[in-house]
């Protein structure tokens, strides 16, 4: 024979040898692919655990805290924020499915640029708006502060308008220490994006009275968080009493719109901690955005806040008699599955 078996047998090993290291060599890819998509989980879901302990209601717990910031990768704790918005599709014309779909992959871009900075993380929780906190190192007289919070503003503002054809415009809080620095700092970053038009807004020290609204907003949501229904209404009341008072002239009532929608964004945030449903939750809010850009009136306007705040609470409210009902009809199912077995006595 030409080929000896000696031959045959060597090149049949050799061919083993190589389909094994290529099964160890596939298998150990697919398990670096399997640790890779482990860390993204953990790392997503540590952006919104983080995010929700920082707006929610209370001091966060400071081991939590700090374990999120190690999966985080921050080696300094943040002490400022930005917040990116969209502008309503409304606005636009734009199909929802198509809208979707840009929100979705300009705000992933976002987050995924987060992951490649240090000490910043980017989440998106409201239906067109993203949270960004990170530590600014500061300097000398403010000014290397501002830069580095700017910088940090343009590139989000880059990322966010290469994904998507809707304007996106950033609104920048002030430096804070602490965990309720930063809670506030993040309310400063909403005021600045309500006073403002610019691109990148910053915060001014003139936006002290939005920032305050911006507080109650905080306690409804707190309230609201707290399944205090009725209590979070009574505080909405009196919160859109207050804007329309403040913000009711013909002059000023976009102004006052802008801040209620803002505002909602918080109360969203709260009914999704909740675990509400997310579509639901969505629905009610793009409504709400939806009246409140209509509104042409303080009376209408504060309809459509109310109406807002109601949906949001009737949503509560069924996600906890919704779980009587499931108990209920869990232990129906179970009698009769007995009954069916004839295993009650």
């Amino acid at each position: 024979p030409v080929v000896s078996a000696e031959d045959i047998r060597n090149t049949t090993e050799i061919v083993q040898a190589f389909a094994r290291y290529l099964a160890d060599s596939w298998f150990r890819l697919a398990e670096v692919v399997a640790e890779q998509r482990r860390r993204d989980r953990e790392i997503e879901l540590a952006r919104k655990e983080l995010v929700y302990l920082v707006l929610g209601e209370g001091e966060p717990d400071k081991g939590e805290v700090s374990r999120l910031l190690r999966v985080l990768r921050f080696n300094r704790p943040p002490n400022r924020a930005l917040v990116a918005r969209l502008e309503s599709p409304g606005n636009y014309g734009e199909r929802p499915g198509r809208h979707d779909i840009m929100v979705t992959a300009a705000f992933r871009a976002a987050e995924d640029l987060s992951d490649d900075l240090e000490n910043v993380t980017a989440c998106h929780l409201r239906p067109t708006s993203l949270c960004v906190f990170f530590h600014d190192p500061g300097g000398p007289g403010g000014s290397a502060a501002r830069e580095h919070a700017r910088r940090l503003a343009n590139r989000v503002l880059f990322c966010l308008n290469q994904q998507c054809e809707l304007p996106a415009r950033v609104g920048i809080g002030s430096r804070r220490a602490g965990w309720e620095g930063l809670r506030e700092s993040y309310q400063e970053a909403c005021a600045a994006l309500v006073r403002s038009n610019d691109r990148i807004a910053e915060y001014q020290k003139g936006d002290a009275q939005l920032t305050q609204l911006f507080g109650m907003a905080q306690e409804v949501a707190e309230l609201l968080a707290g399944v205090r229904l009725a209590e979070a209404r009574g505080r909405a009341a009196s919160l859109s009493a207050l804007v329309t008072e403040r913000y009711g002239s013909q002059g000023m009532l976009s102004t006052g719109k802008l801040f209620l929608c803002a505002a909602l964004d918080s109360l969203c945030v709260a009914a999704r901690g909740l675990g509400c449903s997310q579509d639901a939750i969505a629905a009610a809010h793009d409504r709400a955005v939806s009246e409140l850009d209509r509104a042409a009136s303080v009376l209408e306007v504060h309809e459509a806040w109310l109406g807002a705040v109601d949906a949001l609470t009737e949503q509560v409210r069924l996600l906890y008699v919704d779980k009587h009902q499931k108990v209920a009809e869990r232990l129906r199912q179970l009698v009769q599955e007995h009954v069916r077995n004839r295993s009650l006595p």
